[in-house]
This record gives structure tokens, C-alpha cells and sequence, in this order.
């Protein structure tokens, strides 16, 4: 490992806590080190040394499946950061920031078809101040978990698959956050915190991304770009369309970024978009005009970034590009302030094989913005996709190398699963060392993460340690400054982009309504009750009922007077309702003297004769006791005939052809007279009048020893027993 650093000085966060969780594809591996001074190796301390690499010593490990954007969030109340990840494969999980010790798994959605990297979205949906977390599965499933213990709260199928990261914003401003989600048909959903379609639309093409979610002056906004290259405003509330803008005939390549300038308020709410063909646009949030449009690289353009990277005021962005570019932009005009062009390209690849190896230049992962120098503006650490020098800290005003961690020497260092598969080459056009992986996503967009973990007031950052197949923490050189951002927005809700929660408004009170469509009723009688509620995330009723929804009816049959009573509850508090039911005793009707039932028909020998004559035998294949399609309907016709003699005794003479031992076939005759016994019974025949009699090959209706004659000998035959 390589590691290089400057100058520490005082860390501001732009959040209170930023993150980085990732592993390798199938099994990912959390290591945590001490937070403290960044020290190279010569001078580190450590009493055991994990990962072999000369960081300080690792805390915790914990294994996962590969986890690509994890989220974070105090779910346990105990001041300290959970990490909340979702598993390529639908699995979730939630570990403790501190120890590593994994508090819950969900692995109920888990699918191998396809594999998607996503970030959960984290929020309080259930009101009980403990975030819980909404999650996909690959095969178009959204999900919420309670955050507590893990469990399934709801599930909502979409019509495609989905692969982008759920968004969550409170866009009623009653205290509860809906989901946004786009799948695979172009359909974008708006979700109720109880996993409702409020709304649905679809686009032209597929959308792309995660949709961008917040308030445009006073209205909601869903904004979402799409693979036609055109980004879409749409009416939070009930999705109808307010404008749409046309980014370039390439696929939109980044979720959009809306946010409101920090320095003047009559400047319009924004929203910032990259392409494929590497152009970033500016649009008016309000109307969809485009304030600036510039071509800013040759490859891709990753998603954003935005902060003050010059110590301005003023906002910034810093994205990477896939022709192995990191790039810091003003918003202001779109000028670049720097680009840095890394000299090994960012190469990984999706096949090794023997004599081939497949490779493409890739996106770096998603920047986080912290002031990790002292100077008051806001640096850039990311982490690379590729494999070599994985890991970099750039000076957000001018793009210098501030430190970066290096896998130089990955063939020496010994894999901690076997699960990993390292192949190293030549790159023609560098003429320097890459190392490929045959294990690692192609398509995973790692993000660095920065806070406190274990509570000592220093910052930690997670970074992924790819040669060893897990992260590690690695301590920043000073303590962590949560809330250095508060001078640009004074709540979530002004500036969505540099808050970690979604913004959610004041809960107001809950109502209910409840209602019966009789208040009398003599027992034996039922009756309706319905309700209606309004900012209530749930409603609960008593008599033993529980959980309902918050808009129902239900029909109910009291023994006694009953007064029923529903609660609802939301984020603003509870409300309660009741409906009182008299029920009146009915006088008890006189008792009915049932008449004698008839006598069974009187049976001539002649009758005898000819109900025997009309009972047709039931026929097999051969070595099967099932009933074919025609063998019941012989069964049916034979029912009919007995209906009127229902006294009467049948035996059940069941044969079979000799093929076969005398124990099988006898055993196989038992089976087949139990098929037609079962089969009459379950269509009302006595079972009591009922008798098998196995015969196995000791019966032959016929004598040839060709399929014909074996066919003949497979069979049930019905005979009047006296």
C-alpha cells in the first residue's frame, strides 16, 4: 500500500456524517480503525496489523454481501451512526457504526438473477422516531423495513425491475415522507409512507437514476431525466407534467441535483444534469429553461458533488468522468475551475480469461466534500473503480493531491477469502502495472463516507480496501465540525442537497371518523362499520381486530352490544372515534321435529341385474393407480347410478395384468380400488357401503399376453354385495 499526505488541519464536514461502504462482488468484508492523526506507515501504531498494509489497527470486521452505497443514520439512539446497507442482491443489512456487530439482516427479497447497486433511503415512516429503511429488490420490489429489528412493514411490486436507488421527501408537509422510484418500463412511482401508489407516469424512455425530490418555492417537485436525454418536472402531489428539457440527443448518465443558491434568494431553485456525451447542464427548477449548458469532458459524466470549493460562498460541484477525470465546476457560470487527469487509466475488468483480457475505462465513485487542509474549503475524497490507487483526497481549490492510498503491491499481500480472484497485466498504452479482478462489479459506483463512528469526536473514512476484500477506517487528522454547513441553508427544507435526512414538515393532528350504517340490530344480525382518516399513518381497532387501514370498512355480526373504537396515530399524535352497536335478544323460535327419513327402495333381483349391468368398470394405465380423465367420468356416471340406492353395498374388485411380481401387482390392486373408494366418497357415497377387494393377476377378463389384452386386465370392477 501506498500512502502519501500533507499539511492535516481542521476537518469541516459538509454533513454531520458522510460515508463509504464496499466489498466484493458476493462477500464484502467492514473493517473499522481507530480515528487519530494520519500517520505513513514508518510512523503508524498498531498492536495488529488486519489488512497487512500498514494502516492502524482495525476495530471490528464484519462480512456482508457486496455493498455498494450504503446509508447512515442513528436507528438505536445512542448518538453514534448505524450503517445501513443493500446488498446487490436484495438482502439488507444494519451494523453498528462502533463495534462492526451486524444488529439485523433482511434477506427475505433475496435474488440472484440480477444484481443492482443501490443506496437505501432512511426515514421515519411509522412514527415512532426511529428511522426505518426503504430499500429495492432487482426484481422490482420496493420495501420498507422497521429500522429497529429489520422486519417487513410493507412491499409494493413495480411493473419492470428497478435498479436505481429509492428517493424520500415529505411532499404533503404532514410529517411522513413518500418514495419515489423509477423501473425498467419508464414508469417513475410516488409511494405513501405505507407503500400506497399515490401516483404513477411514464415516460417516453426509461428514466434514469434516482429522482430528484424537494420543494420549488412552495410547490413539490419529482424531477427525473430519462434515457431519450430529456429531464422531466412533474407536480409531486398527483404527477401531472409542469415542463420538460432536452439535454442532448445522448442518455442522461447522473441522478439530477436540485438546490437553492445559498447567497440570494431571488436567485431560482436549480437543477444540475450530466450526459453521456459529457455535457452538464444548469436548468431553471421553476420553468425548465436552461441557464447554462457546457461540454466539460470526451467520456461520461458521474454523479455530483456540490459545495463551496473556493471558500467563496458561492456553490461548487466535483464529479469524475469515465476517461479517468476528476472535475470541479462553478455553478455560477460553469466555468471549470480544475480538472485532474489521472496517469494510469481507472481500467477494470468484467472477464479475465487465459491469453484475454477484456477491459473499460471506468467512472471513479460519487465525491464527498470535506475540508480536510484547514483552509476553509471544502476538499474532494473519492474513491476510484479501478484497482490502482483506489483512494485520493484532492484540494477542492486547485486540485492538488492531498493524500491517496495505492495498491502497488497487491500480488503480495495474502486474500482474506477464497472467493477472490486477482490477475494482474500490462497496460500497452501506460506502460505501468493494472491490476484487474474478475470479482469486482462493473457497474458499482462507490461512495467515501466521513464521520464520527465509535464517538470519540474525530472523523473517520471509510474507504473500500479492494486487494483485502473489505474497508477499513482510516482516522482524519482532526475532529469532526458536524453543522459547518448550517450558514447555508437553515433547514432541509431550503437546501435538499446538503442534508442527510429528508426534509420532512410539521405533523399536523391526526382525525378519524367512524360510522356504523346501524346503531340497532337483533342478534344474529350484522352490521358495517366504516372510517375515514386524515394524517394518520396508521389506525388500529379494538375487539380484537388491530391493525387496519387508514380508509375501510368492516362487517361485523356482535353477540352483545359492543361499542368499537379505532385510534388513528401519526406523526402529530393520535385522535380516537367510537360507534356503539345495541343488539336485542331474539326469542328462541320452537324447536322443529324433523320428519322420518323415507324408506330405501325395495330391490328386485331383476333391479339388482340391471344396475350391475349399468355400473361401468374403471380402467388403468399401465403400472399407475391414478384416475385417468376418462376413468372419472365413468366414476360420474356410476355415482348417478347409485344415487337412488343409497343402501346399497359395492365391492371393489380391483385386477391388474401380470407384468410384475404377485406381492407389486397386489399391492398395485389395493392402491388402484383405494383410488375409485376415494373418488366415490368425495363425490357422496356412503364409504361405510364401500369395499375393496384386490384380485392382482389372479383375475383375467382376458387371456391375450399383447398391450391389448394386458389393458383389459388393469381395471376396477363393480359387483352388488348382498
Amino acid at each position: 500500500m501506498k500512502i502519501s499526505k500533507s499539511d492535516p488541519g481542521k476537518l469541516a464536514a459538509r454533513r454531520g456524517h458522510a460515508w463509504l461502504v464496499t466489498g466484493l462482488f458476493g462477500f464484502g468484508t467492514l473493517l473499522f480503525l481507530a480515528g487519530g492523526p494520519l500517520l505513513p506507515p514508518a510512523q503508524a501504531q498498531w498492536n495488529y496489523d488486519v489488512t497487512l498494509t500498514g494502516y492502524p489497527q482495525a476495530r471490528w470486521k464484519a462480512l456482508t454481501n457486496y455493498i455498494d452505497k450504503p446509508a447512515m443514520a442513528d436507528i438505536n439512539q445512542d448518538g453514534r451512526p448505524e450503517i445501513i446497507g443493500a446488498g446487490v442482491f436484495g438482502d439488507v443489512y444494519c451494523l453498528d457504526g462502533r463495534t462492526g456487530q451486524i444488529l439485523w439482516t433482511y434477506d427475505e427479497e433475496r435474488s440472484l438473477e440480477l444484481a443492482v447497486y443501490v443506496s437505501p433511503a432512511v426515514a421515519d415512516l411509522n412514527c415512532d422516531n426511529v428511522a426505518d429503511v426503504v430499500s429495492i429488490a432487482p426484481q422490482g420490489k420496493v420495501f420498507a423495513l422497521d429500522g429497529t429489528n429489520g422486519k417487513k412493514l410493507w412491499s409494493f411490486q413495480a411493473e419492470g425491475m428497478v435498479v436505481y436507488s429509492p428517493g424520500a421527501f415529505d411532499i404533503d408537509r404532514n410529517g411522513t415522507v413518500e418514495i419515489s422510484v423509477v423501473d425498467t418500463k419508464g414508469n417513475l412511482y410516488v409511494l405513501t409512507s405505507s407503500g400506497k401508489q399515490l401516483w404513477k407516469v411514464t415516460g417516453q424512455s426509461p428514466f434514469f437514476g434516482v429522482p430528484a425530490m424537494g420543494l420549488v418555492g412552495d410547490k413539490a417537485v419529482v424531477i427525473a431525466g430519462d434515457r431519450s436525454g430529456s429531464l422531466r418536472c412533474y407536480d409531486a402531489t398527483n404527477g401531472n407534467p409542469l415542463w420538460s428539457y432536452s439535454v442532448s440527443s445522448s442518455p442522461i448518465s447522473t441522478s439530477p441535483v436540485l438546490f437553492k443558491d445559498p447567497q440570494s434568494n431571488a436567485i431560482p431553485w436549480r437543477v444540475l444534469v450530466g450526459s453521456e456525451k459529457g455535457e452538464v447542464h444548469l436548468v431553471n427548477a421553476q420553468d425548465g429553461q436552461m441557464i447554462w449548458s457546457r461540454a466539460m469532458t470526451g467520456g461520461i459524466v458521474g454523479d455530483f458533488a456540490v459545495g463551496d470549493l473556493r471558500g467563496s460562498g458561492a456553490l461548487d460541484a466535483a464529479f469524475s468522468t469515465s476517461h479517468s477525470e476528476v472535475i470541479a465546476v462553478s455553478l455560477s457560470d460553469g466555468k471549470t475551475i480544475w480538472t485532474k487527469k489521472f496517469k494510469v487509466p481507472l481500467q477494470e475488468s468484467s472477464e479475465v480469461k487465459r491469453g484475454k483480457r477484456i477491459t473499460r475505462e471506468t467512472l471513479s465513485g460519487q465525491p464527498v466534500l470535506v475540508d480536510v487542509d484547514g483552509d476553509s474549503k471544502l476538499d474532494v475524497i473519492l474513491e476510484t473503480r479501478g484497482l490502482n490507487s483506489y483512494v485520493y483526497c484532492l484540494g477542492g481549490s486547485d486540485g492538488r493531491i492531498i493524500w491517496n492510498y495505492g495498491t502497488k503491491n497487491l500480488r503480495s499481500n495474502p486474500r482474506l477469502t477464497e472467493s477472490v480472484t486477482i490477475a494482474p497485466g500490462q497496460d500497452e498504452l501506460a506502460g505501468d502495472q493494472v491490476i484487474y479482478s474478475d470479482t469486482v462489479p462493473v457497474y458499482s459506483n462507490p461512495t467515501p463516507l466521513v464521520g464520527d463512528f465509535d464517538g470519540d469526536g474525530k472523523a473517520d473514512l471509510i474507504v473500500n480496501d479492494r486487494d483485502e476484500v473489505g474497508l477499513i477506517n482510516v482516522p482524519l487528522p482532526s475532529a469532526l465540525v458536524p453543522g459547518s454547513w448550517a450558514k447555508f441553508a437553515s433547514s432541509p427544507c431550503n437546501n435538499m442537497i446538503l442534508f442527510s435526512v429528508p426534509c420532512v414538515g410539521a405533523a399536523p393532528a391526526p382525525g378519524i371518523r367512524l360510522s356504523a350504517d346501524r346503531n340497532e340490530i337483533v342478534e344474529g344480525q350484522s352490521v358495517k362499520i366504516c372510517w375515514t382518516s386524515t394524517n394518520a399513518a396508521g389506525v388500529e381497532m379494538d375487539q380484537g381486530v388491530g391493525a387496519v387501514g387508514v380508509e375501510d370498512c368492516l362487517t361485523v355480526t356482535p353477540p352483545q352490544t359492543t361499542t368499537w373504537t379505532a385510534v388513528a396515530r401519526g406523526c402529530g399524535g393520535e385522535a380516537k372515534d367510537s360507534a356503539s352497536i345495541t343488539v336485542s335478544v331474539k326469542p328462541p323460535a320452537p324447536p322443529l321435529i324433523p320428519p322420518p327419513p323415507p324408506s330405501p327402495p325395495s330391490m328386485t333381483d331383476a333391479d339388482r341385474e340391471a344396475l350391475t349391468r349399468s355400473l361401468n368398470d374403471v380402467f388403468f394405465e399401465y403400472d399407475y393407480y391414478r384416475l385417468t380423465p376418462d376413468a372419472q367420468k365413468t366414476l360420474d356416471q356410476n355415482v348417478k347410478q347409485l344415487a337412488s340406492y343409497s343402501s346399497l353395498r359395492l365391492g371393489l374388485e380391483a385386477t391388474c395384468d401380470e407384468r410384475g411380481s404377485q406381492i407389486y401387482n397386489q399391492f398395485l390392486a389395493v392402491a388402484r380400488g383405494e383410488s375409485v373408494r376415494e373418488y366415490l366418497v368425495a363425490h357422496g357415497v356412503d364409504v361405510s357401503k364401500l369395499e375393496v377387494r384386490p384380485q392382482g393377476e389372479t383375475v383375467k377378463w382376458d387371456s391375450r399376453r399383447d398391450e391389448e389384452g394386458w389393458a383389459k386386465n388393469r381395471r376396477v370392477h363393480f359387483v352388488i354385495l348382498p
